[in-house]
């Protein structure tokens, strides 16, 4: 059977990481922060409790920088929602962290956990389990959870950002990419602040989120929602609010993508995939990369993974391929590619296991091409769709609920009308980027989802024939 090869998914960087506005502006000067607070970060993450359904526990790092990139505070929300319904937000001012046990007392809820990282080999990177007491009740409630995320470090999207021409205009054989951005690892960033005109001037100050990696700056009328695709190397969504209203123009690092596609995904495509990830290959050129984007096809009862890898060595340009079965084999973790001659053109070794020096979750080693590859490693961790099932997202005239077993509902009412029921059973899932798109054949719906502070678990609900947008939310009015 056929299978897509990433349609509408990977040329629609702008759908990733779309929930926002979940930062207050915060005067870090005067915030009280814990000595502990960065030992606490690569806990970082939306825990899903068993308390109830939508019941959860957040570590939310964020990062705020002010003297155009000279001075930076980290800084963590704890936010807790036992019931699904109603969450609570505090900062970890006053709690300690000795790596294995949090504790903090507060006025809004108080806490006692044990957090632990997960064997390298499990999908889930960390677990907690303690307990939590709200305000002054004498209540002590029990939770238990886990999480699939992990921190991503600004410093990791150091790069030059790229707004490409139209595509009418890259039939042109003049056509040019305008810079737009450039994220340095020193915390600084040049933007153009909309302008297009490829005049960059330096940002003074903004916060960065660990947890849904995305920057906001001035008064959250300029934001950067970042991703990877493939071989689009880094993308970013770059949404820049007017008013009631919002622009979105999509970034990319590189500029000559090269790809190649099949049809034929390789029948190891699922164990492939679980090492999707970024893996920066700084030895070879400061922006140099190999990128793993595995994805799942539901047709049905049938689950069809496939996978493609790119890689570049100069930052500019890239080459990618589908995971298929001509040449190309991943038996015991190991990545073999040859070339139309049958001489060996990839080969590569996978690991999964968690660095506490860098908070990557797996590596590579090898060579790719004339190069050798000491060990690059990722602190990317694909997500399952399952992760966002439990309580219902919601608006006020629609509802969105996933299914364990990946069973996606989505019921609207429009204006003066019944409810429409529509039941997604053929679409494609991109468990990196947290897109899916249905049906995976002439997309009408994308979903592009993620977790939002107090609300919980979010999505973005897309129509492609409006090109109307729904936010929907597992608690939508916060507490």
């Amino acid at each position: 059977m056929e299978t897509p090869t990433t349609p509408p998914i990977a040329q629609s960087p702008i759908l990733h990481r779309q929930v926002m506005d979940t930062l207050d502006h915060i005067n870090t000067d005067t915030l009280v922060i814990s000595p502990d607070t960065t030992k606490l970060v690569p806990f970082n993450g939306y825990y899903s409790l068993k308390n109830a359904p939508g019941a959860f526990f957040a570590i939310d790092a964020n990062m705020s920088v002010k003297d155009h990139g000279k001075t930076s505070t980290i800084f963590i929300n704890l936010i807790v929602s036992t019931d699904g319904k109603t969450a609570y937000s505090t900062c970890f001012s006053n709690g300690t962290f000795d790596g294995t046990t949090l504790i903090q007392q507060d006025e809004t809820f108080s806490i006692h956990l044990t957090l632990n990282r997960a064997n390298a080999s499990e999908a889930i990177t960390a677990s907690c389990n303690g307990t939590v007491q709200f305000g002054v009740s004498e209540v002590i409630t029990p939770i238990q959870g886990s999480t699939y995320n992990n921190p991503i470090e600004s410093a990791l999207f150091a790069g030059t950002y790229y707004l490409p021409p139209d595509p009418m205009a890259q039939k042109n054989p003049t056509f040019s990419f305008t810079k737009v951005l450039e994220i340095s690892a020193d915390n600084s960033i040049l933007y153009d602040f909309g302008s297009g005109d490829g005049n960059l001037r330096s940002v003074e100050e903004y916060t960065y989120n660990m947890n849904m990696y995305y920057y906001t700056f001035d008064n959250k009328k300029h934001n950067l929602i970042m991703g990877t695709a493939g071989s689009l190397g880094f993308v970013c969504n770059n949404m820049i609010k007017s008013g009631e209203s919002a622009i979105s123009r999509s970034l990319q690092t590189i500029t000559i993508p090269i790809t190649n596609s099949s049809l034929s995904p390789n029948q190891h495509c699922e164990e492939l995939a679980a090492f999707s990830g970024y893996y920066p290959l700084t030895a070879i050129h400061p922006a140099a990369f190999f990128v793993v984007l595995g994805q799942y096809t539901i047709i049905g009862t049938s689950t069809i993974y496939s996978a493609t890898i790119s890689y570049s060595f100069d930052g500019k340009t890239s080459f990618g391929y589908s995971f298929g079965t001509e040449g190309m084999s991943f038996e015991g973790n190991v990545l073999k590619i040859v070339d139309p001659a049958g001489n060996p053109y990839i080969n590569l070794t996978f690991e999964r296991s968690y660095s506490s020096e860098d908070m990557s979750l797996a590596s590579i080693s090898g060579t790719i091409a004339d190069q050798t590859i000491v060990r690059a490693t990722t602190p990317f961790n694909p997500v399952p769709l399952s992760a966002f099932s439990g309580a219902p997202m919601i608006d006020s005239n629609s509802s969105l609920t996933i299914a364990e077993d990946g069973l996606v509902t989505y019921i609207t009412t429009p204006s003066g009308g019944a409810p429409v029921t529509t039941k997604m059973v053929n679409y494609i899932y991109v468990p990196l980027m947290y897109i899916l798109a249905n049906p995976w054949l002439g997309t009408t719906t994308v979903l592009s989802l993620g977790t939002s502070a107090t609300q919980g678990t979010a999505c973005i609900v897309v129509d492609v024939t409006t090109n109307t947008n729904s936010f929907l939310f597992a608690i939508p009015q916060s507490s």
